[in-house]
This record gives C-alpha cells, sequence and structure tokens, in this order.
C-alpha cells in the first residue's frame, strides 16, 4: 500500500464491511478508485483528497495560489505567443515597406 494512503484503514475496513470483500481487495480497490477520482480533478484539489479522507481540513489557500500560479503561468505563455506573432508581422511589414521603397525609388 502506499505510504500517503496508511492512515484510511477505517474507509478500507468499511469497503470490506459493505461489499463482502477481504481487506486487500477492499484496499486494491479504495487505491484504485481514489487515484481515479483524483486524475479528473485539478491537481491542486486532488492532491488534498487523500487529506480530506485522512480528517484533515481542506486548504482554499493552497488551491486559490495554484490556482493562480496557473492562471498566470498561462497569461504568460500566451503574452509570449502573442509578442511573437507581433514580431513576425512586423517584420513581414517591413519586409513589404523595403520591397516599396525599392519600386519607388
Amino acid at each position: 500500500m502506499k505510504a500517503e494512503y496508511a492512515k484510511t484503514d477505517h474507509v478500507i475496513q468499511e469497503i470490506s464491511n459493505k461489499t463482502g470483500i477481504s481487506q486487500d481487495q477492499a484496499r486494491l480497490a479504495f487505491i484504485a478508485s481514489l487515484e481515479f477520482i483524483k486524475g479528473k480533478l485539478p491537481v491542486s484539489v486532488g492532491s488534498q483528497l487523500t487529506g480530506l479522507i485522512e480528517g484533515q481540513e481542506f486548504d482554499f489557500n493552497h488551491v486559490l495560489k495554484e490556482q493562480a500560479n496557473n492562471l498566470k503561468d498561462k497569461a504568460q505563455d500566451k503574452f509570449e505567443d502573442l509578442k511573437e506573432d507581433a514580431k513576425e508581422k512586423l517584420d513581414d511589414l517591413k519586409e513589404g515597406a523595403k520591397g516599396l521603397m525599392d519600386k519607388l525609388f
């Protein structure tokens, strides 16, 4: 069992009791289910799911900070793309202006 799930024996026992499967089977089912659910959530939320199961409080500040950082990174990437596109268009305009000047003079 992964160390991060060490404090979840009560959940595994509950799964075993309600389904009639062995504790080892319940542990595997629990881990597979939890990993699947975490994979569907944003990383900032999924990383706290185990903590919630173990009785820890949900850290909204952590989620907000991580989401803000993700948005900042996306905005920065978008800005870089726009800057590159603008540079290419400016270079095209320079070439066009140079060609026009060559024709005129």
